[in-house]
């Protein structure tokens, strides 16, 4: 599943389901960017998506977001398009803790200032094999976890 987001109707609709959940304030962020034509964000949902670069048509600064943090993240060599994400990208931030807008703020401005970033979205168990495939990229990269002694998602403790 890839989405790529465009201003329109179904863009304000998706503003719309966002804007209540506790975990949509940092993609809303992403949203209202597109709306206010500063970025462009296309979303790599499944891990055996056929994506490339060359899928992206917009002249706008872009950032492409590998969501990957829906319980069953898996490390970058699982997903078919995580080598070209990374070769493509001027910066990259991987997000493995809670949503929080001033996190998709930064990635908006990477975007602006180098043209092109990457967001992955995946658990703290993840985030290390995130940034040992993309260190070796040399490309500016910012990762956010979860405080010490957390994780990411938490879990629910048992009754």
């Amino acid at each position: 599943m890839i989405f790529t987001f465009e201003p329109g109707r179904r863009l304000n609709e998706a503003i719309a389901r966002t804007a209540d959940r506790p975990d949509g304030a940092g993609f809303n962020e992403f949203l209202h960017a597109v709306a206010d034509r500063q970025v462009s964000v296309t979303a790599i949902m499944h891990p055996r998506a056929r994506w490339t670069p060359r899928d992206l048509r917009s002249p706008l600064p872009t950032i492409v977001l590998i969501g990957d943090d829906a319980g069953d993240s898996r490390d970058p060599a699982e997903w078919r398009c995580a080598m070209s994400a990374i070769a493509w990208a001027h910066c990259a931030i991987i997000h493995g803790t809670g949503a929080q807008a001033t996190h998709y703020r930064e990635a908006i401005r990477g975007a602006q200032r180098l043209g092109r970033c990457l967001f992955v979205e995946t658990d703290s168990d993840h985030v290390p094999a995130w940034i040992a495939a993309i260190l070796p990229r040399g490309i500016p990269t910012l990762r956010f976890i979860p405080p010490p002694g957390r994780v990411h998602p938490a879990m629910e403790a048992a009754p």
